[in-house]
C-alpha cells in the first residue's frame, strides 16, 4: 500500500494481494481515522458480497472468484463499539459487464484500488438497533 493526505483527504493505492476491507480498516485504526468517508475503484477477485436479509436479521453472502472491475466502492467510517468500522458498498462487473453489488464482506485487490478517504470532524458512531437487528449511525440532531 502507498498513501499521499494532505488537509484531511487520503489518497490511497491498495496493491496485488491486500484484502479490501482488514487493510483498509487497519489503516483507519493505525492513523486515527473514526470518521470519513471512502469511495475507491480498481479491480478485485474472490469478492463476498452480500445483502441484509431483514426478517431473518443477518446477512446472505454470495462468494465471486473471478477478477472483477469494482465500479465503485463507497461507504463511511465510524466507530462501533470503540473500534473502527468500515461500512461498505460495492458494484463490480465481470467481463461482459454484468454488474454484481451488495455489502462488501471481503475482496482481494488484483491488480490495484485506488481509494479516496476524506476524513471528518464529526464523531461517528454505532449503536445497536433492536428493531433492525444493526448497528446504525446514532446521530445527535434531530429535525422529526
Amino acid at each position: 500500500m502507498e498513501f499521499e493526505y494532505k488537509e484531511g483527504i487520503y489518497i490511497i493505492r491498495l496493491s496485488k494481494g491486500e484484502e479490501i476491507l482488514s487493510t483498509l480498516t487497519e489503516f483507519c485504526s493505525r492513523h486515527q481515522i473514526h470518521s470519513g468517508w471512502i469511495s475507491g475503484i480498481g479491480a478485485a477477485q474472490k469478492i463476498t458480497a452480500g445483502y441484509y436479509d431483514l426478517i431473518r436479521k443477518e446477512y446472505i453472502w454470495k462468494e465471486f472468484e473471478n477478477v472483477y472491475e469494482i465500479i465503485p466502492l463507497t461507504g463511511n467510517i465510524s466507530l462501533k463499539e470503540n473500534k473502527v468500522f468500515l461500512h461498505l458498498h460495492i458494484n463490480f462487473t465481470d467481463h461482459d459487464l454484468k454488474s454484481y453489488g451488495g455489502h462488501l464482506k471481503s475482496a482481494i485487490v488484483n491488480p490495484t484500488l485506488e481509494v479516496i478517504i476524506y476524513k471528518l470532524d464529526q464523531h461517528l458512531v454505532r449503536s445497536f438497533h433492536a428493531e433492525t437487528g444493526l448497528y446504525l449511525l446514532h446521530l445527535t440532531n434531530d429535525e422529526s
